[in-house]
């Protein structure tokens, strides 16, 4: 067995298709979703783990600074391949080490791990032995990179658009049978200025709703880098030429996942929402995935409206564990958080307005 940190585009693209292509795997950890972050200041390291020349695991960190303070997370993972799981325990110790070389002050992890759904091959089917290592606590202490709670998760492995509209609530096969009436037709969306002028709307609908998205800024160089290496997908809903909603959609693990969407509100309501969630079902059951992440969280009505697709959350639980490197360090950071945590927003936009000054 071999562990190493990937710097050259071979191996880099290697792991993205190993990412891609295992179902233990997560976008959260593709080589451009990790890169996005520099244009915050930010590093990031792939370690893979290399068994008889194939990859069997790894993980992705991002190396997060704020003043003096750097930190290494793993928002998803480490990773291993089914059978491997023995292994798991030494690429955390390297991922230990590697933080340490990297002089941060906190460490944190994400075992996509469920008991109750052991069989999911989505899911590791064993946690590393935790005890194992020292000064390790449940939970996580750095909120300001995302990190997976775990999958929304649509079954498609009987592979049947039926049997799956079957499965649904009376009321939600009539709202989704119903967006299919209203003439709408589905386009992928590709084109760079395309890409950039939804990619504004889906800005806009988080600005109303409330919650909050990367910006185009920091994001948009490597969404469009995914959409033309077939990593990510943009639907988009249109009606007599005119575009009435689209959704985003990331492919990693032999599935997709649902990161945002938009949706003009118009009365009559055309329902672009169900539609588009129909096409991402349709794709992925042509693409003979076994599953569709219409991914966990929002309002009470973006709950709401998700439901309506019958899904099963598989939450993380005791999942997300950290180590504090260097304990005077991270107690000096908690006490400057108090005041940074209000202007998490504004913080952000500075961070990328320096380094693209540097750039």
């Amino acid at each position: 067995m071999k562990i190493f940190y990937a710097k050259d585009k071979y191996w880099i693209d290697k792991w993205d298709q190993f990412i891609i292509n295992n179902k233990c795997g997560s976008h959260l950890i593709l080589s451009n979703w990790l890169e996005s972050y520099k244009t915050y200041g930010f590093e990031y390291e792939i370690i893979i783990c290399l068994e008889n020349e194939q990859i069997i695991g790894g993980f992705g960190a991002v190396i997060a600074k704020i003043a003096f303070f750097k930190f290494y997370i793993l928002s998803y993972g480490p990773i291993i391949s089914k059978g491997n799981e023995d292994k798991l325990n030494a690429i955390l110790e390297y991922a230990g080490q590697s933080a340490r070389k990297n002089n941060c002050c906190y460490m944190e992890v994400v075992i996509p791990y469920n008991l109750d759904f052991i069989n999911n091959q989505h899911l590791v089917e064993k946690k590393p032995d935790l005890v194992l290592f020292r000064d390790v606590f449940l939970g996580n202490k750095f909120k300001y990179i995302y990190s997976s709670n775990g999958l929304n998760w649509i079954d498609l492995t009987h592979g049947d658009l039926e049997v799956f509209l079957i499965g649904l609530s009376t009321k939600a096969r009539r709202n989704i049978r119903a967006s299919e009436r209203k003439e709408l037709i589905c386009k992928k969306i590709t084109n760079s200025e395309e890409v950039r002028q939804v990619y504004k709307l889906f800005e806009e609908n988080a600005l109303r709703g409330n919650y909050a998205i990367r910006d185009w800024k920091s994001f948009g160089e490597s969404l469009q880098k995914m959409i033309n290496q077939n990593k990510a997908i943009i639907l988009g809903a249109y009606k007599e030429n005119n575009l009435k909603g689209a959704i985003l959609l990331i492919e990693s693990g032999r599935y997709y996942s649902f990161i945002i969407k938009k949706k003009k509100k118009e009365i009559p309501d055309v329902r672009a929402g169900q539609f588009l969630q129909l096409q991402a079902i349709k794709l992925s059951i042509q693409n003979r995935f076994d599953g569709y992440n219409i991914s966990l969280g929002g309002s009470k009505g973006v709950i709401d409206f998700k439901n309506e697709f019958n899904p099963q959350s598989i939450l993380f639980e005791n999942s997300k564990y950290h180590w504090i490197i260097k304990p005077i360090h991270f107690k000096i950071f908690l006490i400057v958080e108090k005041y940074m945590n209000p202007h998490k927003k504004k913080i952000s936009k500075i961070l990328t307005f320096l380094v693209n000054r540097k750039v």
